[in-house]
């Protein structure tokens, strides 16, 4: 209720339940507080079902390399770029959707290694900046002016 939160960090692994079980409930309150979520998924798991049916959410994927975002109705799946496996699945062969939806290290205390990643990738410029910063800005911008 402050307005400080900008989101709702989920890590069913590590905190032993199924986000299954409470996704209905978790995902009701983030819509009810318009808010973005950060979820820590194993290689493997997808949150693709669940973005479709709140569309209204940011999804952002950390801590694997997840490849759903292309089959996402909505295109409302972001993912980090700490994952180890970042350069062979995301850097290889995809499409400018997948750069759409990158958000530099907002997983990880190392930016400094996943900026030379970025910046030395054979991407365009433009790719880069999206990365980056604007793809940040654009699903954190009701944030930015308060």
């Amino acid at each position: 209720e402050s307005g400080k939160g900008v989101g709702i960090e989920l890590s069913p692994t590590a905190h032993g339940y199924n986000l299954a079980d409470f996704a209905d409930e978790i995902f009701s309150f983030a819509k009810e507080f318009e808010t973005n979520l950060l979820i820590t998924l194993k290689e493997g798991e997808s949150i693709t079902e669940f973005a479709n049916k709140y569309p209204e959410l940011n999804f952002i994927v950390a801590g694997a390399v997840f490849n759903g975002i292309e089959e996402c109705e909505h295109k409302n799946i972001y993912t980090d770029t700490s994952s180890g496996a970042l350069d062979n699945a995301i850097f290889e062969n995809r499409s400018e959707i997948i750069y759409e939806h990158l958000l530099f290290a907002s997983h990880s205390v190392h930016t400094g290694a996943y900026r030379g990643r970025i910046e030395y990738a054979e991407i365009s410029n433009k790719s880069k900046a999206k990365i980056l910063r604007g793809n940040a800005e654009r699903i954190f911008s009701k944030y930015l002016n308060k």
